[in-house]
């Protein structure tokens, strides 16, 4: 091992071999990091012997086994405190993980072997990487940033095994944090839309409220811009879910006042933040509505598939038309769009020619309105309830007659 450069005291080889010895924890956790994982794991001996050809520790002749054995002991103590309900022991093993990067593991078996488990796995940071890779608020450079700061977590036989493209990454190619770009009253354009994910995010985690200011785009000079809707307008809402929908990200919240559920278009609010009370304290939220409940597990976690097949155009829902029965038919090869809409939750009758089927489906009117409307082309056709009927024919002679009035 080459001596360190310095310009601030001279080497001294004795001082040097303190300092080693010193931080041997430190060089199991590197060994274990870099050359271990479930399926690879170490014996003590083989660990020891790593760790005394890479620095020289136990050339001296003092068996360097047992002192590792036993920091491998105290390392796994850590994490056992990981399943643990107390409270300090929690806060042990949340060290483990952000001072470490992870938890060491043993196996059974004689010889016992170790290895290192990170706090993100090669699956974790590539489902990480996929949603830098596809999210349409982050420019390419940000994307490559973050792409290979997480990669980082990877461990040294992990970044060899992974097959994704640009996920390899060493020490000194490290990409710099790109500066901010672009016109910042864009939030399509620019990751600033992020912060405001992550506080409604945070807001839903934990029961808090919301204050909003909408936003809506506004001509100036020759370029639009992105405004703040109504300087007064501040919108205290009841976070329940964010859940994805055509590429845009939605808030399912009720408003101060109003049991209504609402959808708001994320990229679409100007400012957010959490509502605090006079005393600065976060204000907790009100109860589930109980619209919403059906769509919470007994976990609270949030159904989002089974929310969106009843609202399949969350920017058009109107909630005080409800939840309506609902019939319609549609050729068989317009299945797969019916589906992408309205999921695989739906009653489905073949017709006598076998080429057209009768579609029930259990979701938001206005939703349904709008998909026979805009579906018509491709031979959707409305069957009941017969204001449904009525309401399509309507739309579309109207369009009809603005069509002829221009032509």
């Amino acid at each position: 091992m080459g001596r360190p450069k310095t310009n601030i005291h001279p080497y001294d080889e004795e001082k040097y071999r303190k300092l080693i010895r010193e931080y041997d924890s430190s060089w199991i956790l590197l060994i274990l990091r870099n050359y271990t994982d479930r399926e690879n794991p170490k014996s003590v001996s083989e660990i020891a012997g790593m760790i005394v050809r890479a620095t020289g520790i136990g050339s001296d002749g003092r068996d360097f086994s047992k002192t590792v054995g036993r920091r491998l002991d105290d390392l796994i103590e850590l994490g056992h405190y990981l399943d643990s309900k107390d409270n300090e022991r929690q806060r042990i093993s949340c060290f483990a993980y952000q001072a470490l990067g992870g938890v060491v593991r043993a196996t059974g078996g004689n010889p016992v072997r170790y290895y290192f488990e990170p706090t993100l796995d090669k699956s974790d940071v590539s489902m990480i990487c996929a949603s830098l890779n596809s999210n349409r608020y982050l420019s390419s450079d940000e994307k490559r940033y973050l792409s290979k700061r997480t990669s980082v977590a990877l461990s040294y036989n992990e970044k060899d095994k992974t097959d994704n493209p640009g996920m390899e990454v060493t020490f000194d190619d490290l990409p710099k944090k790109p500066l901010k770009t672009g016109d910042i009253n864009l939030p399509s354009q620019c990751s600033v839309t992020l912060k405001k994910i992550n506080t409604i995010y945070h807001a839903i985690n934990h029961g808090y409220k919301l204050s909003i200011f909408y936003g809506t785009y506004f001509p100036m000079g020759k370029k639009i811009r992105f405004v703040q809707k109504n300087a007064e307008q501040e919108l205290i809402t009841n976070p329940y879910a964010m859940l994805s929908q055509n590429g845009q990200l939605y808030l399912v919240c009720t408003c101060f006042g109003y049991d209504r559920i609402s959808h708001y278009r994320v990229d679409r609010i100007f400012s957010v933040e959490i509502k605090k009370d006079d005393k600065g304290e976060p204000v907790k939220r009100d109860k589930i509505p109980q619209g919403l409940e059906k769509y919470f597990d007994r976990s609270k976690h949030f159904d989002s598939a089974k929310y969106t097949s009843k609202y399949p155009y969350m920017a058009y829902s109107n909630n005080a038309l409800g939840i309506h029965a609902c019939e319609f038919s549609c050729h068989i090869d317009s299945l797969p769009t019916v589906v992408d809409y309205f999921g695989t939750e739906i009653g489905i009758t073949t017709e006598s020619d076998e080429d057209t089927v009768i579609v029930r489906v259990l979701a938001d009117y206005t939703n349904v309105l709008f998909f026979c409307e805009q579906h018509s082309y491709i031979g959707v056709t409305p069957i009941s309830p017969p204001e449904l009927v009525k309401d399509v024919r309507k739309t579309l002679e109207e369009a009809i007659k603005r069509m002829g009035k221009k032509s």
